[in-house]
C-alpha cells in the first residue's frame, strides 16, 4: 500500500467534513472543543486566536480554554480534571461529543512560541482555500470526521502530536 497516498486521501476526505462542518448547519460536530492552556495568559491568547478564525470554525461547536489554576502546572491528568468540572458546571457531559486538546505545554524546546504556544504555531502548509495553517487548524481539519463516527465521547489529545488517520476506520457501534 502507498502510504503517502493513503494519508492524501484521508487528509482529502478529511478536508471535505471540514468544509461540510462550516457549512451545513446540520452536519455531526463536536459539541465542546475544549484547549488547556498552561495559565491565563496563554489561555487569553489562546481564545483570541479562537476569536479570530470563528468563521472557519463550526458555529454549533462551543469552544473553552480551561487554564491551570493559580499558575501551578497540574499536567493533562489534572487538566483533565478541569476539564471534567467545566463540563459538569456547564451540565454534564451525557450524550456530548467533546474534543480535548492538551496544549498547555511551555514551549521550552521551540521558545519563540512559549506565550502563543505550541498549539498556535505555523506549520510548512498552505490550507485549500489559500490560509496559511497552523497546528491547531490542522487538528479541526483532522478531527471533523469524527463525531460523524461516534454518538457521544469524549477524545483527548496532546496539543503537539499532530494525528492523521482515516476516521473510516472507527466503527460505528450500534447503541440500541
Amino acid at each position: 500500500m502507498n502510504t503517502s497516498l493513503y494519508l492524501s486521501q484521508s487528509y482529502s476526505d478529511a478536508w471535505g467534513d471540514y468544509q461540510r462542518s462550516i457549512s451545513i448547519p446540520t452536519f455531526p460536530v463536536w459539541d465542546h472543543v475544549i484547549l488547556t492552556a498552561s495559565n491565563e495568559h496563554q489561555a487569553l491568547s489562546f481564545q483570541k486566536q479562537i476569536e479570530n478564525r470563528k468563521s472557519y470554525l463550526p458555529s454549533h461547536t462551543k469552544f473553552a480554554v480551561i487554564p491551570d489554576e493559580y499558575g501551578v502546572r497540574v499536567g493533562s491528568g489534572g487538566a483533565t480534571l478541569s476539564v471534567l468540572r467545566y463540563l459538569y458546571e456547564q451540565g454534564g457531559w451525557e450524550g456530548k461529543r467533546i474534543l480535548v486538546i492538551h496544549s498547555g505545554g511551555d514551549s521550552k524546546r521551540v521558545p519563540q512560541y512559549s506565550a502563543l504556544g505550541k498549539l498556535f504555531s505555523p506549520v510548512p502548509h498552505e490550507l485549500s482555500d489559500g490560509r496559511s495553517s497552523t497546528l491547531f487548524d490542522e487538528f479541526m481539519i483532522a478531527m471533523s470526521p469524527v463525531p460523524g463516527r461516534i454518538r457521544e465521547g469524549m477524545l483527548l489529545l496532546s496539543g503537539d502530536v499532530l494525528l492523521l488517520f482515516n476516521p473510516l476506520l472507527i466503527r460505528k457501534r450500534r447503541y440500541w
